[in-house]
């Protein structure tokens, strides 16, 4: 068998649209339809939430979500409730102890409920983040003791009741600190007592952060029984309660997770958090770092738009209540009777698992994983190899060249809409029109889908065999394919990527068709073939449909906090591109059996093109506060800034709005509104003379993206500034001087440490271990110092040691200290700055306060 000398490809050739295999240009858009139609049914299994509880009874043995809502009603109508405010240290604490006190005394005779109250201080160095020292004064935890049978060993639960900055925390925590409540009444009222104890930590500092949970895990005297930890937390809004992340190690406990009523969770997920790529942390990282605990680690992530904003305000549907709360229950009867804490819990390995449309869970073993995924592979090559065999397809020269050319046309059309979606995400974002879909998602689907399903199938025209008839060119492409995805599969069992099983499944699902087309010897019929195709792809198209719901519901708000200096137009436009070619591509490979197809492709530029001038009407606005909301997120501090010389005289005094710009959008976005940007003045001539360009930090994490910050020249604060002291100063060696220091000030305060050139930081007396920071600044490494107390004026006293070169003489570090005034009530912002505040359009939501910033050189 050989090719034709002439016309070896053809577009659109007339054979080809005669073939009786071919099928007319509409029958390519009714599919499309198809795969949207059912890309609605996964959003709305998506959106399935149990059916709540509501009855006002007296039955403790199910969990109630109208009763748990009420707790949620009362903390979100105190407003915020930050670390060191009244709202979060006497109300709310107050509320929990008595609603508490009053489940202990109207127990079950059979229950011994202990609650124990932990003021605690201590401070610890974050290994992601070397360099990055938490302080913490006087930070408060609520810890209840639910005795199980044998007390030696204990099950922790957690959740915080502090909130962030001007949010009520309804979903960030206030559900799961309701749920807990919930869940300790429903122990409470039972005759038969868990083999294991239950400890109920409701921690009062987890947004300054993660403090009050460190306190707990190294300082109190329940933590030492702990075993495994169920972590409650929240990136959105509402929504049903994700499982997304476990372990280390322990595959038994995703064994019981499995059991719950319903399972919603993805390894992949765990693979995407653990990366590092989302700006998120939780206590779940210092019950595992700091206490050695095993567990999992669940969180509301949808409608993020509302996360750390003012409209997290607790109004969601009872069903989260129902969803978080049943599933919890469950876990915790299951993990308070298990066996496995009874000895060292051993390493196991990591588990690959997924439900299934939160219908069902599925979990095994990495090592089965792999074993899984090898026999995937195997199935898909014998089923590739026998389709060469049963067609008669020899390895002569020319078959050869059409198997490379079908290969380069797919990998090449791929490469098409890369270059398509990365050029239409530049332009976008130059014409000042990115983030259209921030508020309307659906944008993408005609921004990036749709050109994705018309560029990834073009090529293939360029590939017709003239010996072959279409029928059977149109399965040797659809089996090039799988052996494209069946590579990927090899890649991931090769780097023991987890997430995997998200294209083995399609990739057995499209074998298992080709088998099933073989066996029952169709693969010469006309149409039969390719119904049985379809069908078969159904389910798999549907599961990765499921997951990038998943995926890009977490990850459009982020875009809204992940700076202005990256692109968020190429994030979704290449994530979409992505998950489009997963789903698509087992059916887009056969665009070259259509017949007249430049109807197709005329009507899904016009789609296309329908969608982008969407973009430039009001629809494609990214921000509103309404249906939904999908505020733009501000940060802004009325800062007033003192830089003083090495001979400690005051060298330079302003004040001004800083403004951490948090997306692409911001500042220009706000140009029409805003008056005072005019007056703006670059950062970039203070980032070369001071540490973080002269700006008050809160987290190193905003040390990547302060060079793109808005400082606004403005009238003075008058504000009491840091009282900063060198104590004293001992030279321990020629080489070594101990420095004492002392910082009075606001409730919040920060530190930047930079040592001189030649000069190094030993030790610092707040952490036993001094990592080498990450970040630096002009080439020095700069170790940035966190400091939170519950109380004002607090002296804030530390040593630390530096190491010099002989003979020196001269100043040894740049050390910076930063006051953070969060308290409105106690620190209100001043005329000029609520005047500014107000030019702000309704569809932003800001986080605004006083703060100083006194630079030293000592």
């Amino acid at each position: 068998m050989g090719w034709k000398s002439k016309n070896t490809y053809s577009f659109d050739s007339e054979s080809t649209k005669e073939s009786l295999h071919s099928n007319p240009f509409y029958i390519g858009l009714l599919v499309i339809v198809l795969l949207t139609g059912l890309f609605g049914v996964v959003i709305y299994l998506d959106s399935l939430l149990p059916s709540a509880i509501v009855q006002e009874n007296k039955d403790y043995t199910v969990f109630n979500a109208q009763r748990a809502s009420k707790d949620v009603l009362y903390l979100t109508q105190l407003g915020p409730r930050i670390v060191g405010s009244h709202e979060n240290e006497q109300i709310t604490y107050y509320y929990l102890m008595n609603r508490i006190n009053d489940i202990i005394y109207t127990r079950n005779k059979n229950q011994n409920i202990e609650i124990d109250v932990q003021e605690v201080s201590g401070a610890y160095s974050f290994k992601r983040s070397e360099g990055f020292i938490n302080t913490y004064y006087s930070v408060k935890n609520i810890i209840v003791k639910f005795h199980g049978i044998n007390s030696t060993n204990s099950v922790l639960v957690n959740s915080h009741f502090d909130s962030a900055p001007t949010s009520p925390g309804g979903s960030d925590d206030g559900i799961n600190v309701a749920v807990m409540l919930e869940i300790l009444k429903i122990f409470s009222q039972q005759e038969e007592t868990p083999w294991h104890n239950i400890i109920f930590l409701f921690n009062g500092a987890e947004e300054s952060p993660l403090l009050a949970s460190h306190g707990f895990i190294t300082q109190h005297k329940w933590a030492k029984d702990c075993k495994v930890v169920v972590n409650l937390d929240a990136a959105g809004y509402g929504g049903k309660i994700i499982l997304f992340q476990t372990g280390p190690e322990t595959p038994w406990l995703v064994k019981y997770y499995s059991n719950v009523p319903h399972p919603y969770g993805q390894a992949a997920g765990e693979e995407i958090f653990q990366s590092g790529i989302i700006p998120s942390d939780t206590d779940f990282r210092i019950f595992r770092d700091f206490g050695g605990l095993v567990g999992l680690d669940m969180a509301f992530i949808k409608d993020g738009y509302r996360y750390h904003t003012s409209y997290d305000d607790g109004d969601f549907p009872l069903g989260s209540y129902q969803h978080a709360g049943d599933n919890v229950l469950s876990l915790l009867k299951d993990l308070a009777n298990s066996p496995e804490l009874y000895d060292k819990i051993p390493s196991e390995g990591k588990s690959v698992y997924f439900d299934v449309f939160g219908l069902f869970f599925v979990n095994y073993t990495t090592t089965l994983a792999s074993a899984i995924n090898i026999v995937a592979i195997g199935l898909s090559l014998v089923v590739f190899i026998y389709s060469f065999i049963k067609f008669k397809l020899g390895l002569c020269k020319y078959n050869i060249q059409y198997f490379c050319y079908v290969l380069g046309a797919i990998l090449g059309s791929w490469l098409l809409c890369v270059i398509f979606v990365f050029s239409l995400g530049m332009v976008l974002d130059l014409l000042g029109k990115s983030m259209s879909w921030y508020a309307n998602p659906w944008l993408l689907y005609g921004l990036y889908v749709i050109p994705t399903v018309a560029i990834s199938g073009s090529l293939l025209f360029l590939t017709n065999h003239q010996n072959v008839s279409l029928g059977i060119r149109s399965q040797i492409q659809a089996n090039c394919l799988r052996l494209i995805w069946t590579i990927v599969v090899a890649f991931g069992v090769y780097f023991n990527i987890r997430a995997t099983y998200a294209i083995m499944i399609p990739v057995v699902f499209n074998s298992l068709a080709f088998f099933t087309i073989y066996l029952l010897r169709l693969e010469y019929s006309i149409k039969t073939w390719q119904w049985i195709y379809l069908l078969f792809n159904i389910l798999p198209c549907m599961n990765l449909m499921y997951q990038a719901v998943t995926t890009l519901s977490l990850f459009v708000p982020i875009t809204g906090r992940m700076g202005s200096h990256r692109n968020p137009e190429l994030l979704m436009g290449l994530m979409t591109f992505f998950f489009t070619i997963l789903i698509v591509s087992p059916i887009t490979i056969f665009t070259n059996t259509l017949r007249k197809v430049k109807f197709y492709f005329i009507t899904l530029g016009i789609i296309f093109m329908a969608f982008l001038v969407v973009v430039f009407t009001p629809w494609g606005f990214p921000y509103n506060n309404t249906n939904g909301p999908h505020p733009q997120r501000h940060w802004i501090l009325h800062t007033s800034r003192q830089f003083f010389n090495g001979s400690g005289e005051l060298v330079k005094k302003d004040s001004g709005y800083f403004l951490l710009n948090m997306d692409r959008n911001s500042p220009n976005i706000l140009r029409s509104h805003v008056m005072d940007l005019n007056r703006a003045s670059p950062v970039n001539e203070y980032c070369e003379k001071y540490p973080a360009c002269g700006l008050p930090l809160s987290h190193p994490l905003m040390l990547q993206i302060v060079d793109y910050s808005t400082w606004i020249p403005a009238s003075q604060l008058i504000l009491k500034e840091v009282n900063f002291t060198v104590n004293s100063i001992e030279k321990e060696s020629p080489s070594k001087l101990i420095y004492n220091v002392s910082c009075i000030g606001p409730d919040r305060m920060t530190v930047y440490l930079v040592p001189k050139s030649n000069v190094t930081v030993q030790n610092i007396s707040l952490v036993q271990e001094l990592y080498t920071p990450q970040h630096q600044f002009r080439g020095r490494p700069m170790y940035f110092i966190l400091y939170q107390a519950t109380k004002d004026n607090l002296d804030f006293q530390f040593t630390f040691t530096v190491e010099v070169p002989d003979n020196w003489d001269g100043p040894t570090v740049d050390f910076v200290v930063i006051g953070r005034y969060a308290h409105d009530k106690r620190y209100p912002r001043t005329p000029p700055f609520l005047n500014f505040l107000s030019q702000f359009p309704t569809w932003t939501d800001k986080i605004a306060w006083l703060s100083t910033y006194q630079a030293y050189v000592i």
